[in-house]
């Protein structure tokens, strides 16, 4: 038998970024994010969701240089194909293009502000 301690409720990544408000700027008028909260004035953390996706930024000083060749956010989309049109025509930065890959997913990749590789895909 589950107790309420031993259920896993949700999860978020926490992203640290450099400019923070560059990047809010970017996942709110280019991926359609909302902000839900912010932290600080200026902004040290911010909360953005679309749909059940939250992704949180942080900012740091030191923040690390992201991977340029793995995702750090492997987002699941209803309809892959008008997501990465959306993206495009937003002059979003493609990574990787849309494609249908060998184990069951239409993907593709983009890159953020900061330089983190988000992939979005749909099962086929």
């Amino acid at each position: 038998m589950s107790t309420r301690q031993e259920v896993f409720s949700h999860a978020a990544c926490i992203l640290p970024v450099s400019h923070i408000d560059e990047a809010i700027v970017f996942y709110t008028e280019k991926l359609g994010f909302h902000l839900n909260f912010t932290w600080n004035e200026p902004i040290d953390y911010a909360i953005l969701k679309k749909g059940e996706v939250n992704i949180h930024l942080s900012r740091r000083k030191d923040a690390p240089k992201p991977d340029s060749m793995y995702s750090s956010i492997y987002i699941f989309v209803h309809d892959a194909e008008m997501v990465y049109n959306n993206f495009k025509s937003k002059g979003v930065t493609i990574v990787s293009p849309l494609c249908e890959t060998d184990y069951g997913m239409k993907e593709f990749d983009i890159k953020d502000t900061e330089g983190y590789v988000l992939s979005f895909g749909e099962s086929l």
